[in-house]
């Protein structure tokens, strides 16, 4: 089993906003930054869109999964 190390520009840049998006989460968590229960959420939901559209390429099943929990978390605040 070999590891693919390719990565394509989308994925870079996916990563990126999901390392952002979980910095700004973890900075209303440990209330450095007040940020209300939605924003919260809203910005764990780009977290996880970000995360399974960078690893739809790898592993379709664990993309959609991550793409389909962060429907859920959007839903949860509707």
């Amino acid at each position: 089993m070999s590891i693919n190390k390719d990565f394509k520009i989308y994925e870079i840049i996916f990563i990126i906003i999901a390392i952002i998006f979980i910095v700004i989460n973890c900075l209303g968590l440990f209330e450095v930054i007040y940020f209300t229960n939605n924003a919260q959420i809203i910005f764990q939901a780009i977290f996880l869109v970000s995360i399974g559209i960078a690893y739809i390429r790898k592993s379709k099943v664990v993309g959609v999964l991550f793409i389909i929990a962060s429907i859920l978390f959007i839903t949860s605040i509707l």
